[in-house]
């Protein structure tokens, strides 16, 4: 990508946010992720299906992220939000921004980079007591002059997102996300995240664009 199509991304979708929940996400464009050979990818449901059944996000973390925080009545997560969790703890540590863990506050994102959502409160629950303190994106504002900035008390803040999850078999999902600091404080990233004796760990994490 280049210096002036990367600008104007930001530009776009800037401004496409505005007055939604002011969020935008840096460079918008990403490339098709790779799958596997001979891997099929599916679009991974947002629940369990009747041969997944609801089960206990695991206590303890993977290898590639960070110790969870969560308390110690662990909420119920479907499969999906058991990969997001996984993800996210990953990106807490693996990512490029400027503050990294000296930000104030994290905000998480589910869902597409132009409709960005709130994680489900399961999922919420499982960062209580983390640090830096963990928020839903809709606690964000962004700006092309401050950046990420908590809308009720003007706090620095990084937006860690997940816009996609597809699944490529039973225990493999690709799941697309990033951060998103400032307008030249971005990424997008396509991670493989397996599930090893019963806990969803993040094995590959591919970078598809930075800003």
């Amino acid at each position: 990508m280049t210096s002036i199509t990367r600008h104007i991304r930001l530009l776009t979708f800037a401004v496409a946010m505005t007055g939604t929940i002011a969020m935008s996400w840096g460079c918008a464009k990403k490339t098709p992720s790779s799958r596997p050979a001979g891997a099929a990818a599916a679009a991974a449901p947002e629940t369990p299906s009747a041969a997944s059944p609801r089960t206990a996000s695991p206590s303890t973390a993977s290898p590639s992220t960070s110790a969870p925080d969560a308390p110690s009545s662990t909420p119920w997560l479907t499969v999906d939000d058991q990969v997001r969790e996984a993800v996210f703890r990953h990106l807490f540590t693996h990512n490029a921004s400027g503050m990294k863990d000296s930000a104030p506050v994290y905000f998480l994102s589910v869902g597409e980079a132009d409709k960005p959502r709130d994680p489900s409160p399961e999922l919420m629950a499982r960062f209580a007591g983390h640090k830096p303190r963990v928020e839903p994106v809709s606690h964000a504002r962004v700006s092309f002059d401050e950046g990420v900035r908590h809308r009720d008390t003007g706090e620095q803040g990084i937006i860690f997102r997940i816009t996609s999850l597809k699944r490529v078999s039973e225990n493999v999902v690709e799941a697309e996300g990033g951060y998103h600091e400032g307008n030249l404080s971005a990424s997008g990233s396509v991670f493989r995240v397996e599930r090893i004796a019963g806990v969803w760990v993040v094995t590959g994490d591919k970078m598809e664009w930075i800003a």
